[in-house]
């Protein structure tokens, strides 16, 4: 059965075109990747035609390479050529049953179809002293508008913090006779126990860790934030240096927080020092990077998030 030359309104192909807009325009929420469409030749209560199918599945495609890193199926299975004036019911329903997918699974993403850009930010802190010490920094990472937000988070963008303490230190201490002898700063134990914590993930739907400690919160991302901070990495008591000595404890505590702000999501990340004696060494930090689509979706390029600080640690 042909439907050259009937008029349905909507059309089948407007019904295609508004998923296909919803995941690869501008959409709204979680869906939306922010690419420029031109001008769709079908028209609502027109036929439909041939001339309007190569732009569905043009948009279609771009949209299936970039969920699955260019190995998805855009066959002529999936996407029938259409070389004479009739547009079959089943290629229709082909075309249908592609763009439906493509609402489903418009958060997935190829790791080909990803860059990952590596420590573009860095937020240092001079030293600290003990007991229960605390040292915070705020940072914001922002866009241009909220909707440059959303098309980085909706198309698999994340956002990395990792923290370190790489320059621990030799400090001189002297016994009762006068005698000097070396031993590590409080910054040695920060140096062995943050590696632990591995690297945070902050993505659109939840946050995850590679650490083989501290809790993320894989129910908290983007989409979950409001105006106050909500906990994404609790590392409380997350590393304690002295576990093997009985009654001694130098238990640290670790936390990044995310709240929502106009264009885009501020952090703060705390570092608490359990030990009264230890002064952890300069250049404690914390350090961003972000993996962005760069591959598909490149009209326009999925905009970067810029990286300010707003309180220094």
């Amino acid at each position: 059965m042909s439907v050259t030359g009937s008029v349905l309104n909507p059309s089948p192909m407007d019904v295609i075109e508004s998923k296909i807009r919803a995941v690869m325009g501008v959409g709204s929420g979680d869906s939306g990747y922010g690419q420029t469409l031109d001008i769709f030749q079908n028209k609502t209560g027109r036929p439909v035609t041939p001339v309007s199918v190569p732009q569905y599945k043009n948009y279609m495609t771009t949209a299936i390479n970039h969920q699955t890193g260019g190995s998805g199926n855009v066959s002529a299975t999936v996407f029938p050529p259409i070389v004479t004036g009739d547009v079959p019911d089943s290629t229709l329903d082909k075309y249908t049953t592609a763009s439906t997918n493509l609402v489903s699974t418009r958060l997935n993403y190829g790791a080909s179809s990803m860059t990952l850009y590596s420590n573009v930010f860095t937020v240092v802190r001079n030293y600290w002293w003990g007991p229960l010490a605390t040292i915070a920094c705020e940072v914001d990472a922002l866009w241009p508008n909220e909707d440059q937000a959303r098309y980085f988070f909706n198309s698999g963008g994340d956002i990395r913090l990792v923290p370190s303490q790489p320059t621990w230190s030799w400090l001189t201490g002297y016994d009762y006779h006068g005698n000097p002898y070396s031993y590590h700063s409080g910054g040695y134990w920060w140096n062995a126990g943050l590696p632990r914590l591995g690297t945070i993930l902050f993505r659109a739907h939840g946050t995850q860790t590679t650490g083989s400690v501290g809790s993320a919160a894989g129910n908290i991302g983007y989409y979950e934030l409001s105006g106050g901070y909500a906990t994404i990495l609790n590392g409380q008591n997350f590393y304690n240096p002295y576990s093997g000595i009985p009654g001694y404890s130098d238990i640290d505590d670790f936390f990044i927080y995310a709240a929502k702000v106009a264009n885009g999501v501020r952090f703060r990340v705390t570092f608490t020092e359990a030990n009264h004696d230890q002064r952890v060494d300069p250049s404690t930090r914390v350090t961003f990077s972000y993996q962005k689509a760069t591959r598909y979706l490149v009209n326009p390029p999925i905009t970067s998030p810029s990286f300010i600080t707003r309180t220094a640690l």
